[in-house]
């Protein structure tokens, strides 16, 4: 299903994020298909995502941080050790977290107004979270939480397929008082 929001995000800002989790969605079939591990997969494709929501600028100006990071994945994906692999996981979603709040802050602050596309983003990054989190903690039911949050994200992936994130309905919110 995220094969078809890169088409509608195409030339926005987002839309390397969507074209990686498209490709990601296809290669994990792939892999899947290969019996190769799809743990090995999401902790790669997950910096390449992170990678997409980064400023060039900044990724030139920290290159060193970003190959340290990289080197640092390709070890434990090297080790074989599935909880290493979902922790990478996790703190990967995080930081993708922590920039769609960054990103919803200013928006928030330019506009006076909520875009629901920000809200859906940071609530894909919360269900990827708690998804990888409860299957790291091995919490009962965590595998059925899972495939039932992957069936949800794919709801978000209908989402982006109609509305680009930046041209998404907004939801008024005026928190100051009105200037004189």
């Amino acid at each position: 299903m995220w094969l078809l929001p890169p088409f509608r995000q195409y030339r926005g800002k987002y839309f390397y994020f969507f074209l990686v989790m498209g490709l990601e969605g296809f290669s994990t079939l792939l892999f899947r298909y290969v019996n190769m591990d799809l743990y090995k997969v999401y902790s790669i494709v997950n910096i390449v995502v992170l990678l997409t929501l980064i400023s060039v600028t900044s990724i030139k100006k920290y290159w060193y941080l970003f190959f340290i990071l990289l080197t640092i994945i390709l070890l434990i994906n090297y080790t074989s050790d599935p909880k290493l692999e979902t922790i990478g996981i996790i703190l990967g979603h995080t930081f993708i977290f922590y920039i769609f709040l960054k990103n919803v802050a200013i928006d928030y602050y330019r506009n006076d107004s909520l875009r629901t596309s920000f809200i859906i983003l940071l609530l894909y990054e919360m269900t990827a979270i708690l998804k990888f989190f409860f299957v790291y903690r091995n919490i009962h039911l965590g595998l059925t939480f899972f495939y039932l949050t992957t069936a949800f994200e794919n709801f978000i992936a209908i989402f982006f397929t109609i509305y680009k994130v930046e041209e998404s309905p907004s939801i008024k919110l005026v928190l100051s008082p009105p200037k004189h």
